[in-house]
């Protein structure tokens, strides 16, 4: 989304990505990855809130965590305003992460099994929404072809049918752009800083009000519903045993992986329209990456139970406790990167290139969080967040640092 057309991601048609190591990428993406890797960060979330509001103390009592905990979302919020509206990654998931925590609050103490229940709920909800958008999406196309014939035989379509095939026609633009469309975007985004904030400003205000509502609000609250009760269940403490999470990661991905198959190979087959390439239309997207997710969680928790790698884990765990350093780190990356604050690349790059690119961050990441933590309790941001959450500056050196300042 960052190095190319923003439509690209969803469409390959649009950079040209219909064959070879493009094609490739575009389905290892949508089969192992897209939505299911989200998820898991939802689901860890979720847990999150349970983890700081059992913070609570008899001293301290409900009330102060209470204080902290909205403070501290808010921040969130924040946060996610930021990255969108100044550091412009319209993929940001902060802000809608932040409006969730201000709902997931009441819900902390229910039992893990009505926690499971409620993002159940959800998902099949999304999965009923979904399926009544794929069968309007038909019968928006449908219209079109009945505007089209009676046009043909010097006949007025219907004014329904004319509203419906206007709806799929200007969906259709955003799936597949003109070049006319790409070329500006392209030069949008390769000028300074000041145009791509003015002229992205309309995307982020519809991100951050119609759309977080109607889409991404209810994707990130099913998950860390789930979240919750994986919390709760131990299951993402790594407290289960072996057997528990073999049979975990096994039926995850066997239910998930041939769903995203399906998926690709119907996007594939079907010349990439809109219906399976966009999950706000594809019926089985959520079940999908929802099952996929547990099977990651699965080989995650025997893996940290398992002594091999230990030294990635140490690496990935520290990346994992600069979590908002990192994921805000990635977009002043990739604006300086892509646009015209920086090196101006936007465009230059193919699909299958831009993953060096990642796997160059990655790589980064890995390598300064374990040196940074080495020597500070807290990611720079982290730090930040902290501060603004308590009120006070929280102790940044380790102890045991030789240039720890007495107390």
């Amino acid at each position: 989304m960052f190095g190319q057309p923003y439509a690209a991601y969803f469409n390959p048609v649009v950079d040209g990505a219909t064959e070879g190591a493009n094609l490739l990428s575009y389905e290892l993406n949508w089969v192992f990855v897209e939505g299911a890797m989200r998820a898991i960060f939802s689901m860890l979330f979720g847990a999150g809130v349970i983890l700081f509001t059992s913070k609570s103390t008899t001293a301290e009592g409900d009330g102060f965590v209470r204080r902290l905990y909205f403070r501290r979302t808010f921040l969130l919020i924040a946060f996610g305003l930021v990255d969108m509206f100044a550091l412009l990654w319209l993929g940001d998931i902060l802000y809608a992460y932040g409006l969730a925590g201000l709902v997931l609050y009441f819900f902390r103490n229910l039992s893990a099994r009505s926690l499971a229940a409620i993002g159940a709920t959800l998902v099949l909800i999304m999965v009923v929404a979904q399926t009544a958008n794929t069968l309007a999406l038909a019968e928006q196309r449908a219209a079109v072809d009945r505007v089209e014939l009676a046009e043909s035989g010097n006949t007025k379509p219907t004014s329904r049918d004319r509203q419906a095939a206007d709806r799929y026609l200007t969906m259709q633009a955003g799936h597949l752009p003109s070049a006319a469309t790409n070329a500006r975007e392209i030069e949008a985004r390769q000028s300074g800083y000041v145009v791509n904030v003015v002229i992205f400003a309309p995307d982020a205000w519809q991100l951050s009000t119609v759309d977080v509502f109607t889409s991404a609000l209810w994707d990130v609250l099913a998950m860390m519903f789930l979240g919750m009760a994986f919390f709760k269940w131990h299951i993402l403490t790594g407290q289960r045993g072996v057997r528990f999470y073999g049979w975990f990661a096994a039926w995850g991905l066997a239910i998930g992986l041939p769903i995203n198959v399906m998926e690709v190979y119907f996007a594939v087959t079907g010349n990439f329209t809109i219906d399976w390439t966009n999950p706000y239309f594809t019926p089985t997207y959520q079940l999908g990456r929802a099952a996929t997710a547990c099977g990651y969680i699965g080989l995650v928790m025997l893996w940290c139970q398992s002594d091999s790698l230990r030294g990635l884990q140490n690496a990935l765990a520290a990346v994992g406790k600069m979590a908002l350093t990192n994921y805000l780190s990635h977009s002043v990356i990739c604006l300086f990167i892509f646009t015209g604050t920086g090196l101006a690349l936007f465009g230059q790059f193919e699909r299958a290139e831009l993953y060096l690119i990642v796997l160059a961050i990655w790589t980064f990441q890995l390598v300064t969080s374990p040196l940074w933590l080495n020597r500070f309790r807290f990611g720079p941001l982290e730090f930040i967040w902290r501060w603004m959450t308590y009120g006070a500056r929280p102790p940044q050196t380790l102890l045991g640092n030789p240039r720890i300042e007495p107390s």
